[in-house]
């Protein structure tokens, strides 16, 4: 996750802190935003880029459908991390990864990790496929 300059969670407010706490302490440069719902995610709209999105499920069904789809156009190479117990909440086009919400931080991590390599491998075979 090196080059992981941009991340945008999205869930409840007291969820933040945790989430940012984990990743700060990992990756200092990571840039971190926040937004509490739909409602707070298009305050972002004018960011570039956004290399990963996590979706917690402190949100409801609903919002977290709506979410994705608004990261999946607006960010399109934008990796998606699903916070959640359940498989059903979204359409597997939506989600790249899904962890459990008691997931540890390292798996967390490993999720990030993961979800960067993928994108680093894809961005190579766009480059050489031309």
């Amino acid at each position: 996750m090196t080059n992981m300059s941009r991340v945008l969670f999205i869930g409840a407010i007291e969820t933040h802190e945790c989430v940012k706490n984990i990743l700060l302490a990992w990756r200092p440069a990571c840039q971190l935003f926040m937004a509490s719902g739909i409602e707070t995610l298009f305050d972002f709209t004018a960011l570039e880029q956004i290399r990963v999105a996590i979706l917690h499920d402190s949100l409801s069904v609903d919002e977290i459908q709506n979410c994705a789809a608004y990261v999946r156009h607006h960010w399109s190479d934008a990796r998606i991390l699903l916070i959640h117990m359940r498989t059903d909440v979204l359409d597997d086009p939506l989600y790249d990864e899904r962890i459990q919400p008691e997931a540890s931080a390292d798996e967390l991590l490993d999720a990030l990790e993961w979800m960067e390599a993928d994108m680093h491998a894809n961005s190579a075979k766009k480059l050489l496929d031309g």
